[in-house]
């Protein structure tokens, strides 16, 4: 009797793990890859620049408790960053400096299914974009890895290469991490993606960078630098 009590306990969080992560689907996989020279892709909203422009060395891939991110000097020829204070002070996180707010205009062109992120930062061509949600999903900190795993599930049979997932230290929060690359249907563009998931106050926070494949080279090391850098304040 016990079993079966357990058996049910699981089927039903892993029913609402899957539910989370169809509610996320549509803002990892799309958001560099729809109408990438449309006229309303100009984002208007400039990032605030009054924090000082603070670098850090290249990172590995995945987030581990040895690489989580640290104020270092900017070697020579990487892409220089900046604090930036977000989810209404909940968190900071290190954004490019050329880069800027997007436009609501541009995120219901990027985001068509109206799930787009609360705040999303973006380039001038609107295809590299660091985005942050507060999904208001509930999750338990305990409940992470099988959240992963369903999310391996759903997005491992979708993506044209399949590169890390796993669950990290990323600045004293325990979350999980995936990264792949996915080829969106109507586009013919394969985007990129590496994205962090982690609990506050019992509900799901996910950050996430992505940006075309053919970027990739020149924008992985930095990616991974933006990801690992997020803090919760």
């Amino acid at each position: 009797m016990k079993a079966t009590i357990n058996r049910d306990v699981e089927e039903i969080i892993l029913k609402k793990l899957f539910v989370i992560v169809l509610t996320v689907f549509a803002v990892i996989v799309t958001g560099c890859s729809q109408n990438q020279n449309d006229s309303a892709n100009e984002p208007t909203e400039a990032v605030d620049t009054t924090a000082t422009p603070e670098a850090a060395a290249d990172t590995k891939a995945s987030p581990t408790p040895e690489n989580s991110a640290e104020e270092t000097a900017t070697p020579e020829g990487t892409i220089a960053l900046k604090e930036q204070s977000v989810m209404s002070g909940l968190a900071t996180i290190r954004i490019p400096e050329q880069f800027v707010i997007m436009s609501d205009d541009m995120k219901q062109i990027k985001y068509p299914t109206g799930n787009a992120p609360k705040e999303v930062f973006t380039n001038e061509e609107g295809n590299i974009n660091v985005a942050l949600s507060e999904t208001g999903s509930p999750l338990k900190e305990e409940e992470l890895e099988a959240f992963k795993d369903q999310m391996v599930a759903t997005y491992q049979p979708i993506a044209t290469e399949w590169m890390e997932d796993g669950i990290a230290d990323i600045n004293g929060k325990k979350a999980g991490y995936l990264s792949f690359v996915v080829t969106v249907e109507g586009d013919n563009a394969s985007v990129y993606n590496y994205m962090v998931f982690t609990v506050v106050d019992d509900q799901l926070i996910i950050v996430s960078f992505n940006c075309l494949q053919e970027q990739l080279d020149e924008w992985k090391a930095t990616g991974d630098e933006i990801i690992q850098s997020f803090k919760i304040a």
